[in-house]
């Protein structure tokens, strides 16, 4: 305005990526909501263009922080549909052999995870920016009545005392110690079986059944606790009054794996190969749900999901078909049975393929198991279902004389909750039979027993 001369000067900071988004012809829900950008160690800021189909973007230049929101709407306000592909431009500042990672969210919670390794962008260049394949994460479940809304990890949590002849690094931990290898197991449905039968301080192999409150951590100043490591296998007395079999915080303490006694809980003490990102999960990041978590998720939490014609579908008892073809390591049959989850907004679960639905929601003794081959587990698992392998329970035989595995028709899964204050042998734990006269109930066990561990870590969008 006015007379004046008005002169710019300006500098190319950004590096432009195209985008295209198509969603799966097998997909139930193809509305896009968001993008969110992460960058590993690089503060990201910066503005958001494109072909004028979409015009929103949360996350300024002024916040500076390490993830930005790409909010995908059209002119109407409206989520945008990608049955036909679409195209968005992110203006993303450079970065030299960073990893960058995209989330692209459906309108229905889930999001499919892409990841960059050793990413460039630089100014006044153009780079071909291979991400990797397509890797699913589980819808979120509130469960914000008794505590966090929260996503399952990837598969039940595994130990080895080297690093199980992968090329995994030793572990990082919350106080810079460091033994063996903590990872997720490669699918949700794998366990270990009979791996586990060989327990020890020196096994390179993986083990996936662990007494209560194994982390690798203990408070110094307790001296009841004489059993923290996940290789602990004793199931002798100790002090009943105070702590009976020596696992966890003992009588006196902060009994649950909370608060000054967190660090007893594997995710929260123990870094963690995450095999379905490929990424290695600091300290912290999972955790082990509590009591009441899991009581909720099974019998209280209310969905917007359908399973068949049943309303409200929160878990089904299933007999998943993973053969040979599938990497199935079982050591007879052609099933691995187990407790599916579902989601709270994950949409209406089909069967496409050979199987039955069984009973949903569905506790008790006489409940009708589902039977689900594995492309359909496929789809399930991509709309956000929640595997738990009945991975059954290490403990020693009635003449104490060693281990012994009880697998594939029960599954027995720690929280981070001890039973009561005038009880120091036994913790809670979520139980299921998916057999003929099993049921499905919050339970309590003596903490030497090894039992499976699925973390869960907050849901935040």
């Amino acid at each position: 305005a006015g007379t004046e001369d008005v002169k710019f000067q300006m500098r190319n900071l950004g590096s432009i990526l195209c985008i295209r988004l198509k969603a799966d012809n097998s997909a139930t829900n193809k509305q896009a909501e968001k993008i969110v950008f992460t960058s590993n160690d690089k503060l990201l800021s910066g503005a958001f263009t494109s072909n004028n189909t979409f015009t929103a973007l949360s996350g300024s230049e002024s916040e500076c922080v390490n993830y930005v929101t790409v909010q995908l709407k059209n002119g109407s306000n409206n989520y945008i549909d990608i049955t036909t592909e679409k195209m968005v431009f992110v203006v993303l500042p450079p970065m030299d052999g960073k990893q960058l990672s995209m989330r692209i969210y459906n309108t229905d919670g889930s999001y499919t995870i892409k990841n960059t390794s050793s990413a460039t962008l630089a100014r006044n260049y153009v780079y071909t920016v291979n991400m990797t394949d397509t890797k699913f994460e589980s819808n979120p479940y509130y469960v914000a009545g008794v505590g966090d809304t929260v996503v399952f990890s990837p598969g039940n949590l595994q130990w080895s005392a080297t690093n199980g002849g992968s090329s995994y690094t030793t572990h990082r931990t919350t106080d810079g110690t460091a033994e063996g290898t903590w990872r997720f197991a490669s699918k949700q449905w794998r366990h270990i079986y009979e791996g586990n039968l060989n327990i020890s301080a020196t096994y390179s192999g993986w083990i996936d059944l662990f007494g209560w409150a194994t982390s690798g951590w203990h408070a110094t100043h307790d001296t009841y606790v004489k059993y923290y490591m996940p290789y602990n296998d004793e199931q002798v007395i100790v002090d009943r009054a105070w702590n009976t079999y020596g696992y966890g915080p003992s009588k006196g303490q902060a009994r649950d794996l909370t608060g000054g006694s967190k660090r007893y809980d594997w995710g929260e003490f123990n870094e963690i190969v995450n095999t379905k990102t490929g990424n290695t999960d600091a300290p912290g990041t999972w955790r082990t749900p509590t009591a009441a978590e899991w009581d909720y998720l099974l019998f209280h939490r209310a969905t917007a999901t359908k399973a068949g014609s049943s309303n409200n579908a929160r878990f089904t008892m299933v007999a998943l078909d993973t053969n040979s073809s599938h990497g199935y390591t079982y050591n007879s049959g052609t099933s691995t049975r187990g407790l599916i989850l579902f989601p709270d907004n994950g949409g209406t679960f089909i069967m496409n393929g050979t199987g039955s639905l069984g009973s949903v929601n569905d506790s008790s003794s006489t409940k009708t198991l589902t039977t689900l081959s594995y492309s359909d587990w496929v789809d399930w698992e991509k709309m956000g279902a929640t595997f738990l392998p009945a991975a059954g329970i290490r403990r020693h035989d009635a003449n104490g004389s060693g281990p012994i595995i009880i697998e594939n028709h029960h599954g027995f899964y720690w929280s981070s909750t001890h039973l009561d204050d005038d009880d120091t042998g036994n913790a809670i734990d979520l139980y299921f039979g998916p057999n003929s006269g099993n049921h499905i109930n919050i339970d309590y066990a003596f903490k030497a027993a090894g039992r499976s561990v699925r973390l869960v870590k907050r849901y935040v969008r």
